[in-house]
């Protein structure tokens, strides 16, 4: 009996097409990380950047000008203006809220001063007193401000009316700050020592001996307060956190030399990281710090100081050379969605405690695009299954014609 190849090649085509379709199309996508583009700031130019901060989407940004007036942009940190009405002192640390509207800066020979009006106007908050301030965050809405001035953390729930001081314990010298954007969860570093944690608005504090005793930098939060990332800037390191600050793993970038600051995602998966060493270089992150690429595109300076957008599409540096870049990365884009239920930095907070956080999200923390590869995959299997099927009509006309 004559073998049918024809019905034999149609069952080989149909069962490469059903192959790769389930290969490709059932797989996870591929997505893109992109590369931020970068460009020198125009404007006013500052005479020491030693800190920044940005509202959520990236747009208002504060810049403590240490020896000068304070900067701000409005514009993601492409343009900036002298914000004469500042004052010109040592400024050091700077707060933005979500929105850009509530500013707070902190001169480390003097008050506290906050802004209401994007940092246009500047008023001293004078009931915190005149102190050594260090560092200093702001709330989504401007009510929780918390500072560090030598051993002491000072916190505010009204805006800046109203401080309560704790020292935490054993602290003598406290130096990095991060909170979450409602001011619930608050790390700060001791210089040279230990990490302190609060989930209470500032209210107590818990010494951290597990993650060791580092030369801490720069530390940043997710918005909600789940995901930490803490710089050293005496050795390669970055300690991340998933767990709301309770424990920290020390993430290693090969090629670095001393990491200044740092910023994680609300999915604690993309990751930026400053290197402070001469010609030194950002380093990007899209696995949760497991591997790190110098973005080349930046060029080679002694990074000092960072913020950014929630997303970290957009971002500004600072370096040591008093110059500004900003980075935009259109591939980290998230739209803005709608704030998750939690509390809204109430004038007198409800203390609560942190949940068990969930296993940390194991995809890229970037928005997905079309992989060209899939859809080159899925024009090949349509093109196998149109032939498949002609294959079929065509066996079935020619069994007609015998038939007939």
């Amino acid at each position: 009996m004559r073998p049918n190849i024809n019905n034999g090649i149609r069952k080989v085509v149909s069962f490469l097409a059903v192959l790769l379709f389930f290969c490709f199309v059932s797989s996870p996508t591929v997505l893109a990380v992109g590369s931020y583009t970068w460009t020198a700031s125009g404007g006013a130019t500052p005479a020491f950047c030693y800190n920044l901060s940005s509202s959520q989407d990236g747009k208002y940004v504060l810049c403590a000008n240490y020896g000068g007036d304070l900067l701000t942009s409005s514009d993601y940190g492409n343009t900036w203006v002298d914000q004469a009405g500042s004052g010109v002192h040592y400024w050091y640390g700077s707060g933005v809220s979500s929105t850009g509207q509530y500013m707070v800066a902190a001169d480390s020979g003097g008050y506290l001063y906050k802004s209401s009006d994007f940092g246009v106007t500047w008023l001293p908050l004078t009931t915190a007193g005149s102190r050594n301030w260090g560092n200093t965050t702001i709330s989504a809405n401007g009510q929780v401000i918390t500072a560090n001035a030598q051993n002491t953390e000072y916190t505010s729930t009204d805006g800046g009316n109203n401080w309560i001081p704790v020292v935490p314990s054993g602290a003598t010298s406290l130096f990095a700050l991060g909170s979450s954007r409602n001011g619930q969860y608050i790390v700060v570093a001791d210089n040279n020592s230990y990490l302190y944690t609060s989930s209470n608005y500032g209210a107590s504090f818990v010494k951290d001996t597990a993650a060791g005793v580092h030369s801490w930098y720069g530390i940043s939060s997710s918005p909600d307060g789940e995901y930490w990332v803490a710089a050293d800037d005496a050795t390669n390191n970055v300690f991340i956190s998933n767990d709301f600050g309770q424990t920290w793993v020390a993430h290693p970038i090969a090629s670095a030399g001393s990491m200044y600051a740092a910023m994680i995602t609300s999915d604690g998966q993309t990751i930026i990281a400053e290197d402070g060493n001469n010609n030194g270089s950002i380093y990007q992150s899209y696995d949760g710090g497991s591997s790190w690429t110098a973005d080349t595109n930046a060029g080679a300076f002694g990074w000092f100081s960072l913020a950014g957008s929630a997303d970290l599409s957009r971002i500004v540096s600072g370096t040591d050379s008093s110059v500004l870049y900003s980075g935009y990365n259109p591939a980290l884009y998230v739209p803005p969605q709608e704030a998750p239920s939690q509390s809204n930095d109430p004038t007198t907070p409800t203390v609560t405690t942190a949940t068990t956080p969930s296993a940390p999200n194991t995809g890229f923390g970037v928005p997905s695009q079309t992989n060209p590869l899939i859809v080159l995959t899925s024009i090949v299997a349509i093109v196998l299954i149109a032939l498949g099927l002609g294959l079929s009509s065509n066996q079935s006309a020619i069994q007609t014609r015998k038939d007939n």
